[in-house]
């Protein structure tokens, strides 16, 4: 049996925590192995600081809901928000091979989310009468 779970927030940098505790609590008490818990929070995090970055653009006061949805088989995390939607086809994959010294900041949001998530879909305002951003990403438990 599927279990929701829901929160809704600002945009705030400080709710970055909130959402993190609010994951980990839930997939602690879902029993879930901590190796993944570690995983999903990575992945939640750079998504929920893409939100805030690039999508509110560092304001503080645009709203983010986020849904967990915990089942035998897999957890599914679904981030909503109205910002300023992308291109994911348009974000560079980051170039691992080059020092760090001679890498530019950031960049590996997107790449992470794909890395510790098993399916990581992007749906934006403007399509299918949509009137929100979501990120859905998956991770399988089998």
């Amino acid at each position: 049996m599927e279990q929701m779970d829901e929160i809704k927030l600002t945009s705030d940098p400080k709710n970055l925590k909130v959402i993190a505790d609010f994951v980990g609590k839930i997939l602690k008490k879902r029993k879930i192995k901590s190796d993944i818990i570690e995983e999903i929070l990575l992945a939640v995090d750079e998504a929920a600081t893409n939100i805030i970055k690039h999508s509110y653009q560092e304001k503080t006061d645009g709203n983010i809901k986020l849904i967990l949805e915990t089942g035998p088989d897999k957890i599914a995390v679904s981030i909503f928000d109205n910002g300023i939607t992308f291109r994911p086809e348009d974000v560079p994959l980051p170039v691992l091979s080059k020092d760090i010294d001679n890498r530019r900041p950031g960049g590996l949001g997107i790449f992470l989310m794909k890395k510790f998530m098993d399916d990581v879909t992007f749906y934006f305002k403007g399509t299918s009468g949509r009137d929100f951003n979501e990120v859905r990403m998956v991770k399988y438990l089998n």
